[in-house]
């Protein structure tokens, strides 16, 4: 886990931890090419290894993703959920609640055909809590990230 400032609001229980990534539909990648930062908002699956989140999308088989990660595989993730406006009398006394997962991953570009279908069920099951069957020819027809975190920290509000 990673140290946070707010210790009030941090989530340190694995199943709520594990409730809040997997309720999250949305990842936001982190990339660093040398001169930019490029962020991009992509759907997610979430599978475990041990306590950590390992995290599966899906994009085209080029681009500026995947140019970037070819050069620099690290990046920052976030994602969050569980959104509601507090109201008060008074602007100052306005709040959001929210949970959120953040950290830092080592992204890489998924070569197995078994895994790939592993991920893409993952992100399938994780936007739509369905089962799909994912072929060999679909999983061919697209490129598959995989994202293990490093360190990350969860936290609600």
């Amino acid at each position: 886990m990673h140290p946070m400032r707010r210790k009030e609001r941090a989530v340190t229980d694995p199943c709520e931890i594990r409730k809040i990534a997997e309720s999250c539909k949305v990842c936001r990648l982190g990339l660093y090419d040398g001169k930019e930062v490029y962020i991009v908002p992509m759907n997610v699956g979430t599978l475990w290894k041990g306590e950590k989140p390992v995290l599966y999308f899906h994009c085209g088989k080029e681009g500026r993703k995947l140019d970037i990660l070819a050069q620099n595989p690290c990046a920052a993730v976030e994602m969050d959920c569980e959104y509601g406006l507090i109201e008060a009398e008074k602007a100052c006394g306005y709040g959001f609640h929210y949970a959120s997962l953040m950290g830092t991953a080592s992204v890489s570009v998924v070569s197995s055909e078994e895994e790939k279908i592993t991920g893409l069920k993952a992100l399938m099951w994780q936007q739509t809590g369905k089962e799909f069957e994912i072929t060999p020819a679909m999983a061919a027809g697209v490129a598959v990230l995989k994202a293990e975190l490093k360190e990350y920290s969860c936290k609600r509000h």
